[in-house]
């Protein structure tokens, strides 16, 4: 018993000489240092070819949209079309009330929303074709092309109207959680449809001929107890490259 008992004590006190040892090891003054920054080289030049004010009312939710006719951007109330080379204003246009969600365009549309929860559409030309109501405000850029115009409200409905007439050929309304994000959002195409960001970690893509859903992927799922612990919008722009996304 005796043999056993100092067996035992022999090995606590090894342990505690390793693991004083070991702590010796990282007590130095050296041990979390930060390592020396190294120089990144530049691997792209870039230059400025050209640049355009378009007013102090531009905002995150107003991005541009290139087509083959010229740039269209937005800026408090006016919508412009830009030169391609050489930034040149080819036309500007006022809407009714400032913008706040665009600019959505295709080679035979332009597309705003305004902060009268309004759509107004032109054409490359500057054209006025037609106005309609919306059932709330919208700051999601208008997703435009395949004869249609479709739009996402802070409601969380989905709506597409015809780009020749303004008539509303189908609407979705999804899930509206109890708490969403005041960040940058926008739909893209693919070939499975209308790709549409949802504010509860999913994903649709939407049929633009009737709104019927194609696909509806879990981006992710919410997590906690509380309503801001479990919040989980889908933001920015789904990008795609051929059938991948």
């Amino acid at each position: 018993m005796k043999i056993q008992h100092r067996l035992r004590v022999l090995a606590v006190a090894l342990a505690s000489t390793t693991l004083l040892s070991g702590c010796g090891l990282f007590s130095g003054s050296d041990a979390f240092e930060p390592a020396e920054l190294q120089s990144i080289p530049d691997r792209v030049a870039t230059n400025i070819v050209w640049k355009v004010n378009v007013g102090a009312g531009a905002s995150r939710t107003l991005t541009p949209m290139i087509t083959n006719h010229g740039i269209y951007v937005a800026g408090g109330n006016t919508l412009y079309r830009l030169d391609h080379q050489t930034g040149q204003v080819v036309w500007k246009k006022r809407t009714a009330s400032p913008i706040t969600a665009g600019v959505g365009a295709d080679s035979l549309y332009v597309a705003v929303g305004t902060s009268n929860g309004e759509l107004e559409v032109y054409d490359p030309e500057g054209n006025f074709l037609w106005r309609v109501a919306l059932t709330s405000s919208i700051t999601v850029p208008p997703l435009v092309g395949y004869d249609r115009i479709i739009v996402k409200t802070s409601d969380t409905r989905v709506t597409a109207f015809n780009a020749r007439t303004g008539e509303r050929v189908w609407h979705y309304l999804g899930q509206v959680p109890a708490l969403t994000l005041n960040s940058f959002q926008a739909m893209s195409w693919s070939p499975a449809g209308a790709l549409v960001p949802q504010a509860n970690g999913r994903l649709l893509a939407l049929s633009p001929n009737d709104g019927k859903v194609i696909f509806d992927a879990v981006i992710g799922q919410p997590k906690g107890i509380t309503e801001v612990e479990r919040l989980i919008d889908v933001v920015g722009r789904p990008w795609v490259d051929q059938e991948l996304m």
